[in-house]
């Protein structure tokens, strides 16, 4: 199951980065947390990712879901804009059609992509900063190929 997770994220890499923007400017994206010493205003992070196995005698068949979290921090005023912005850029990326998927890995075939959450919490502070988090989570119906 590690290798669909990987292979997952690696899909979700070759797709999002360079082409999720923000005022004309690529949006950093990062896996589980933003390193040690950076604070962007705006990024973009996996976080939950987790696969279930519903194999057959015939197949090797899996569910990977991904959730993926657009934060961004702002003094004083931060209206979410830019949080909806993102995350409907990720959204038509990745689930561009409610029948397919964008997504394509190498020893796994994706057979559905469908969009099972999507939600803004409150704003939570930290000091003067006003965050905002929208949590965007996706569940990938997988096959692994022959």
């Amino acid at each position: 199951m590690t290798g669909l997770d990987r292979e997952i994220r690696n899909a979700y890499d070759a797709l999002l980065f360079g082409n999720v923007t923000y005022n004309g400017q690529p949006v950093p994206i990062y896996n589980k947390q933003v390193p040690r010493g950076e604070d962007p205003e705006l990024y973009v992070l996996y976080s939950v990712q987790q696969s279930f196995n519903d194999n057959t005698k015939s197949s090797f068949n899996a569910d990977s879901d991904m959730t993926i979290l657009v934060v961004s921090s702002q003094i004083h005023n931060n209206d979410g804009e830019a949080n909806e912005e993102v995350g409907n850029q990720i959204i038509q990326i990745i689930y561009p059609d409610s029948k397919g998927s964008s997504i394509s890995c190498p020893s796994f075939q994706v057979i559905r992509t469908r969009l099972v959450n999507d939600t803004t919490p409150e704003p939570y502070y930290e000091g003067e900063k006003v965050i905002i988090t929208r949590a965007i989570q996706f569940e990938h119906r997988t096959q692994q190929k022959p």
